[in-house]
């Protein structure tokens, strides 16, 4: 894993590494939604269960 690290500081395959991380990225960026999704939905469901 580490050896990743130290092709990317030659600077010839930092977009190699770039892509080779990217899935991983999308990954977390798609759980960060999901959960902010998910926080927001339980958030509107406790307001309108106090406000009717």
């Amino acid at each position: 894993m580490n050896d990743d690290r130290l092709e990317g500081a030659g600077g010839e395959d930092t977009e190699e590494h770039l892509l080779r991380s990217l899935p991983g990225c999308i990954v977390a960026a798609v759980g960060m939604v999901g959960i902010a999704g998910f926080v927001l939905f339980l958030v509107a469901r406790i307001v309108r269960s106090l406000t009717t």
